[in-house]
C-alpha cells in the first residue's frame, strides 16, 4: 500500500484473477470506497472487479472517437450484466460533444466531468468523505 495524493493506492498489476475476489473483500473490511483503475487491465481481471463493483465509471474525452470506444465497452458491460452500474465520466476536448450529446453517442449517462488522475483522486475522496470514512482505496489492476 502507498499513498498517492492522501490516497491509499494498492498497486495489483500481477494479481492472479482468481485472487482478486479475496483481494477485494479483505479491502472492504478496511476501505468505504474501493476504486480500480482497470484501463490496462486483463479481461478476466475486468470481469472479476466489475462483477464485485456496485458502480462502474468509465473515464473517456468528449470527442466522438471516444465515445464510441465507450459504446463498445457499454456493449461487452452489458455481456457482463453491468450496464445498469455504469456511468461516465468526461474529460474536455477541444470541438467536442456536449454532455447530452456524449449520453446519445456513448449510451450510458455522464455524471460529470474530471480532468486528470488529480481530478479522479479528488472525486474518490469526495465519496469517500460524504460516506463518512476517512480514505478510500484505488486497487490499480493492470
Amino acid at each position: 500500500m502507498i499513498d498517492r495524493n492522501g490516497l491509499d493506492v494498492l498497486a495489483a498489476p500481477d494479481v492472479n484473477p482468481r485472487e482478486l475476489a479475496p483481494l477485494l473483500d479483505r479491502a472492504r473490511e478496511n476501505y468505504s470506497i474501493i476504486c480500480a483503475d482497470l484501463s490496462e487491465a486483463a479481461p478476466l481481471q475486468c470481469s472479476q472487479v466489475l462483477g464485485a463493483s456496485e458502480a462502474i465509471f468509465l473515464v473517456s474525452g468528449n470527442a466522438r472517437g471516444s465515445l464510441e470506444s465507450v459504446r463498445e465497452k457499454i456493449k461487452w458491460l452489458k455481456s457482463l450484466a453491468c450496464e445498469d452500474r455504469c456511468a461516465l465520466l468526461l474529460s474536455h476536448e477541444s470541438g467536442a460533444a456536449s454532455a447530452a450529446d456524449a449520453e446519445e453517442i456513448a449510451g450510458v449517462p455522464v455524471c460529470g466531468y474530471v480532468d486528470g488522475a488529480p481530478r479522479i483522486a479528488q472525486l474518490g475522496r469526495w465519496l469517500a468523505a460524504n460516506v463518512g470514512e476517512p480514505e478510500s482505496l484505488v486497487a490499480a489492476v493492470a
